[in-house]
């Protein structure tokens, strides 16, 4: 799953951005509630949308020499994220919440319209899973991705249904699968993903994701 608007591999510990280079850097905010974010205009979300406007108007200018880095707090991720399917609904994406782990690891939370998903191929979900797997059911996902070069390439590590049993690698990237090629970006999870804008890479730290043009 990519984020909205955004999706040879280099080592998963990327390098610090370089000092010539300026970086914008959005604030972290406050200490997150308990409850996630509602997909109300927040100042995380705003400030998710000015960046994302910002690196289209560079690369729309063919700027593609001028180095810039960015760095974003989890928070702000999840709350563009939240506003954004708010806003703009996803093919077969209720929701997505993210926790970013150093080293390019990310867990995500997502609620999948899986009667979206077996209207589009009613063979993705085996029979024996349709009672669990039906309607709007959250799924909890680990996965580790490797960025460079204009690229992103994602690798699932594991997948739990709503029942909390492990979901086969088979079924999820299948699911992953049919949900990118129904998105207007229309990509495949399992292949080499362009980054936009003319992004380089992309990486995570603890609670932040942070790129690089």
């Amino acid at each position: 799953m990519l984020l909205p608007g955004f999706p040879a591999a280099t080592s998963a510990q990327a390098p610090a951005v370089m000092p010539a280079a300026p970086k914008l850097q959005i604030p972290a905010a406050p200490a997150p509630p308990a409850d996630p974010p509602t997909g109300e205009i927040t100042q995380g979300a705003i400030q998710v949308a000015d960046l994302l406007a910002s690196l289209a108007r560079l690369d729309q200018n063919g700027r593609v020499t001028e180095r810039i880095g960015f760095e974003i707090p989890e928070r702000a991720v999840n709350e563009y994220l939240a506003y954004s399917l708010r806003n703009r609904p996803r093919p077969g994406i209720s929701s997505i919440r993210v926790t970013l782990l150093p080293k390019n690891d990310v867990a995500a939370t997502v609620e999948i319209d899986f009667s979206s998903v077996l209207q589009w191929n009613s063979d993705i979900v085996p029979e024996p899973l349709r009672a669990v797997l039906s309607g709007k059911r959250t799924v909890q996902l680990n996965a580790h991705f490797e960025s460079g070069n204009g690229t992103f390439n994602l690798t699932l590590k594991d997948a739990h249904g709503p029942d909390g049993k492990i979901l086969e690698n088979q079924i999820m990237s299948a699911l992953m699968q049919a949900i990118g090629s129904h998105q207007p970006e229309s990509y495949d999870a399992a292949r080499p993903i362009t980054l936009p804008f003319g992004l380089k890479r992309v990486w995570t730290d603890k609670q932040s994701l942070l790129g690089e043009t």
